[in-house]
Order: C-alpha cells, then sequence, then structure tokens
C-alpha cells in the first residue's frame, strides 16, 4: 500500500514506540497509587475503643461492665453493683486517644463506681462507691456531641450537673438519690453500640 512501510525494521520501531508507551503508562499509574495511599488522601484507621460499655437498668448511668466480679457501685441499688441490659445488642463500646470531630476528650473511667464520668474540672462530682468525688483511672475516652447518631451509634447521652457521670434517662443520681439533672444548653453525647454478633 502506498505510504505504509512494511519492513521489519519498521515494526522493530513501532514495537519499541509502544513498549515505551506503556512502561511510561505503568509508571504514571504506580506514581498515583502512591501518592493515594502515602499522601494525605488515605483513609484514616477507625479511632480506638474500648468494649463492655453497659447502660445500668437501675441508675441509667454507662458504667464498665468488663469485669465479671466488679460491676462497680450503683446509687440506685443502695450502693450495690450497677446491673446492665440483657443481650449482645445492649453493649457499647466508648472511643478513647482520639481528637477528632465534634468531641469532648477528659472522660475517665472511676475505679470506685466503674461509671464513665467527666474529669475536665477540679470538682469531681459525686460517686456511689464511697465518700468523695470519682477517682480516675484508665484510658482518657472522648465523646462526640451534638451530631447524629450513625449506624451502631446511640444519642441523647447526657453529662449530669450533680454526679459528673454519663447518663441516658432521668435515673437515680448518686449525689442526692433523686433524677439526674442536664442542661438544656449542653452537649448532648453519641455512644457507640457494639454490633451483635449472629
Amino acid at each position: 500500500m502506498p505510504g505504509c512501510d512494511h519492513s521489519p525494521k519498521s515494526h522493530l520501531i513501532e514495537g519499541a514506540r509502544r513498549r515505551d508507551v506503556l512502561l511510561q503508562s505503568a509508571s504514571a499509574l504506580s506514581l498515583g497509587i502512591a501518592g493515594v495511599v502515602f499522601g494525605g488522601t488515605r483513609a484514616s484507621a477507625a479511632p480506638p475503643v474500648q468494649d463492655d460499655w453497659a447502660r445500668c437498668v437501675n441508675c441509667n448511668m454507662l458504667f464498665f461492665n468488663g469485669d465479671r466480679r466488679n460491676k462497680g457501685h450503683c446509687a440506685a441499688a443502695n450502693g450495690g453493683a450497677h446491673e446492665g441490659e440483657r443481650g449482645d445488642w445492649k453493649k457499647y463500646q466508648v472511643t478513647y486517644d482520639d481528637s477528632t470531630g465534634p468531641g469532648q476528650g477528659n472522660w475517665r473511667f472511676c475505679r470506685k463506681c466503674s461509671v464513665l464520668f467527666f474529669d475536665g474540672s477540679p470538682d469531681k462530682g459525686a460517686c456511689a462507691g464511697g465518700a468523695g468525688g470519682h477517682e480516675a483511672a484508665g484510658y482518657n475516652f472522648f465523646l462526640y456531641h451534638d451530631r447524629a447518631a450513625h449506624q451502631n451509634e446511640e444519642g441523647n447521652w447526657h453529662y449530669c450537673l450533680k454526679c459528673h457521670g454519663l447518663f441516658n434517662a432521668a435515673g437515680v443520681c448518686p449525689a442526692d438519690r433523686k433524677a439526674h439533672q442536664t442542661s438544656p444548653s449542653a452537649f448532648k453525647f453519641v455512644v457507640g453500640k457494639k454490633a451483635a454478633t449472629l
């Protein structure tokens, strides 16, 4: 055909050009992947959480339910143990050592009564585990607030002005054995719920 070079040399040149184009394309693609993996667009890992938290059916406070020998002390049970809701779908998990998104840190486990309380002020609230306020131990927990609850989360958790604990219904406050109290302008917290195992 006129205008076409069918010599063996022309096929070698054409093959070399294709190979160069393919190598350049592969190189550009690998750089693009590396930019996604090592650059700022890579998805971050989920924040760490601690499982085995529960809502006490008597005082309505969030307490650590992961120690079979120690369920803490409940104001509604005259200082007796907290009692968690039954069922796998009633387990909660709390984020710790994280500061992303709209949230608040300085939430701590009380080593005397086992509830989650706010430790960000000099006043340590009232503890059902004995005289004096709460005593912090363990992780620094982080609670998200003032946003819609995502899947496997529950909203409407509140800070009690009297005992400084986290609660989600009136319940019984260890400060005066009356209902927990919050401010209408206070944060509305979101707590993670552990997905049920089938």
